[in-house]
């Protein structure tokens, strides 16, 4: 099951504090680029906000969420002194697959979600095409997109994206290479150009469909080849490398 978790911090060394947040965070697959807003609400002169907002695969209950969340607060060192008031870490359950909750203490989806430009962009960024459609247009004239927390990693291909480009494919696939590693490890591993992909071989022809309007290439003496649709897969080969138009970096490894 597919939830998402909202984390903002304002308060001391807010990258560090959304760092550690979201290593500690079992079964993730994908994170936001790092919004920066002014506090909405609360006690006036406070610092400006960094919002990220991380996707996990899970089994675990909304209240197992929220325990989490909780858990994560406190490992950063969050007083809850004033309503809104200036926090370390704020961690939200915004979704949790299609489960609706509505207790004194929990409400899943996340009663103010859809307001929130500094949850809802950052989350169009990582969201299935299905959900990203849903999502409402806010104005965005008070976020400001900021450097990735992770420096130099280049997280420009996600594996959030493969989510998308095989979207009701019909067999097996897995993300593979360096993403593999790293949501293994739950920690940035190298920097990375693209995202490799395992398919059967019985099904690599149906790329074509999948992903129309792509270019695919496969090694040849002196560099790559074309492989056309209705073309065989050469017998000898193993790999295939592609991208969305001529002028797009490689984006995708089979």
């Amino acid at each position: 099951m597919r939830a998402y978790l909202g984390l903002g911090s304002n308060l001391g060394d807010r990258e560090q504090y959304l760092r550690d947040a979201i290593n500690a965070i079992d079964g993730r697959v994908d994170e936001s680029s790092v919004y920066e807003t002014d506090p909405v609400g609360g006690p006036a002169g406070q610092g400006a906000f960094l919002n990220v907002v991380v996707a996990l695969e899970t089994d675990n209950s909304p209240r197992q969420l929220l325990e989490l969340a909780q858990r994560l607060e406190a490992a950063a060192g969050r007083m809850r002194e004033e309503h809104w008031g200036p926090r370390t870490l704020d961690v939200d359950v915004l979704l949790v697959g299609d489960l609706v909750v509505n207790e004194p203490d929990l409400v899943v989806p996340h009663p103010l979600w859809s307001e929130r430009v500094f949850v809802v962009e950052p989350l169009r960024e990582i969201a299935p095409a299905r959900l990203a459609a849903t999502l409402p247009v806010l104005d965005t004239s008070g976020v400001r997109r900021v450097d990735s927390l992770w420096g130099d990693f280049d997280r420009s291909v996600r594996p959030a994206d493969a989510a998308r480009w095989f979207t009701d494919w019909p067999g097996p696939w897995a993300v593979a290479g360096g993403w593999a590693i790293e949501l293994f490890v739950g920690a940035p591993v190298r920097p990375h150009h693209d995202l490799e992909v395992i398919v059967a071989r019985d099904d690599v022809h149906r790329l074509h469909d999948q992903l129309p309007g792509w270019e695919f290439f496969v090694p040849s003496p002196g560099g790559f080849a074309p492989w056309r649709r209705g073309e065989a897969f050469p017998a000898d080969e193993n790999q295939l490398w592609s991208r969305p138009s001529p002028d797009a970096m490689w984006s995708l490894e089979v």
